[in-house]
């Protein structure tokens, strides 16, 4: 069995998979319950611990936000802050009694399209997470491209918006992350409808779906951002393939408004060029990332046991 485990800023999720990839079962529990890197170390090696021994877990995968560095020390995460600078070797790998592979999360939910892919059948794409924050991960020839020191494809923090004011500049200001991620959106949906207004973006985009004017607006205001963000990335790389995922990916009309902004402004003549596409897994894709990697890893270990055994023989 694999585990599957995506930390996102607002809940943990969990998946039990089978070694083919099928869900034997899901877990969610609330990341906001933490305040701390003790209190969530513990109950995460606890909870890892009694759901891989009762269904046998031979590997793990787990999903993080936020910069990752590549001795896996989580330099920078907006939105679970209590964890930044935190040694996830010594927290996590060195506490679990099976292979684990962490990995930041909009790679791992990125890597959950190439399940069920042959090798020679994989195209290079960029990946986008929508859900608390805005996570991205650029695909080349099946892997993550990681840049210089790992830290590539936060393309949630590519500016769209540059009013300047030194007073209030900070790696978050006019990002596309501030604009389309779920506050920014909640907050735009407010400062039209009123800001003692509550409302969770599901429901919003279920009103926009049904013609309602604000949240359809909202969501136009979203798609124009998202459109921005996507063609930076495209005329940038000139990779056109584009898959979105995330709760809010759920919502036709955000794509459809999403694809047809990209249209009218990217500089390909060629318009079939571009495809805009919702995630296989959508709202799981980081566990089923997670699991694809925890596979890879638990294959990599067998091979070199093999290869040692071979060698042992000669």
């Amino acid at each position: 069995m694999l585990l599957g485990i995506d930390i996102g800023g607002t809940s943990i999720k969990v998946g039990v998979f089978d070694i083919d990839f099928t869900l034997i079962k899901k877990y969610s529990f609330p990341t906001k319950s933490f305040d701390n890197s003790s209190s969530f170390f513990d109950f995460l090696n606890q909870d890892i611990s009694i759901i891989s021994d009762a269904y046998s877990v031979e590997a793990i995968g787990i999903g993080i936000p936020g910069l990752l560095s590549k001795e896996l020390i989580l330099e920078k995460s907006p939105n679970l802050q209590f964890l930044e600078g935190v040694n996830l070797v010594e927290n996590l790998i060195n506490k679990i009694s099976v292979p684990v592979v962490i990995e930041n999360d909009a790679n791992m939910a990125a890597l959950s399209e190439l399940i069920g892919k042959s090798n020679g059948n994989i195209d290079n794409f960029i990946f986008l997470t929508l859900g608390t924050g805005v996570g991205g991960s650029i695909i080349i020839g099946g892997q993550p491209f990681q840049g210089d020191y790992g830290l590539a494809g936060e393309i949630g923090h590519i500016i769209i918006e540059s009013n300047f004011d030194e007073n209030v500049i900070d790696y978050r200001t006019g990002t596309l992350e501030s604009k389309c991620g779920k506050q920014g959106i909640i907050d735009y949906y407010k400062s039209i409808k009123g800001e003692n207004e509550s409302i969770g973006v599901k429901e919003l985009t279920e009103l926009a779906e049904n013609g309602d004017q604000i949240a359809t607006k909202t969501l136009d205001h979203t798609a124009f951002h998202l459109a921005s963000g996507i063609l930076s990335v495209i005329h940038t790389l000139n990779i056109c393939k584009i898959v979105i995922g995330g709760g809010i990916a759920n919502s036709n009309y955000l794509l459809q408004k999403t694809t047809n902004y990209v249209n009218k402004r990217v500089m390909y003549e060629n318009k079939a060029l571009i495809s805009i596409n919702r995630a296989k897994h959508n709202e799981d894709s980081g566990v089923y990332g997670a699991a694809y990697c925890a596979k890879t890893k638990l294959l990599s270990i067998q091979q070199k046991e093999k290869n040692e055994r071979n060698d042992f023989n000669k």
